[in-house]
């Protein structure tokens, strides 16, 4: 699907479309952060990497949308648009779109707790989804701030 020259997958949400062609316009929303997922269950990936930033658009016959990392930047990755399940504004983390059951895993321990003691030496915690090691860290307060970007 192609809107204002952009190249879209054909089963990306028309709300999804309208907020990236909205950001990569006129800057209304900035910088976003992209949740990937799921597109059939709303069922975040819980990326970490290249989910923050400015949306652009490729060069050449097909152009798509980029995430660019920052006003300087002059490229970037391409968006998986068709597997976006949450949009959020960058800056306050305000939820601007998310898929009709967006949902991501649990994040508790053996001991019920968000933050365990991790088993891996040289890091202080970890955090388990649905029941497994999904990060380290060598510090509580960097794994509190990973779950206040996730959650």
């Amino acid at each position: 699907m192609i809107v204002n020259g952009t190249t879209y997958h054909d089963s990306t949400p028309r709300k999804v479309i309208e907020i990236l062609e909205a950001a990569r316009q006129d800057g209304r929303l900035s910088r976003l952060r992209l949740s990937f997922g799921d597109a059939k269950t709303g069922r975040d990936w819980l990326e970490e990497h290249d989910v923050e930033g400015y949306v652009g658009r490729s060069t050449g016959s097909v152009k798509i949308p980029l995430l660019i990392a920052n006003t300087r930047s002059t490229g970037g990755p391409g968006i998986l648009d068709h597997c976006i399940v949450r949009i959020r504004t960058a800056s306050s983390l305000l939820t601007v779109w998310k898929h009709p059951q967006y949902h991501h895993g649990e994040f508790r321990g053996k001991n019920g707790e968000m933050i365990q003691p991790s088993t891996e030496k040289g890091f202080a915690c970890e955090i388990h989804v649905d029941g497994k090691v999904h990060a380290r860290f060598k510090n509580r307060e960097a794994a509190r701030k990973w779950l206040n970007k996730m959650n």
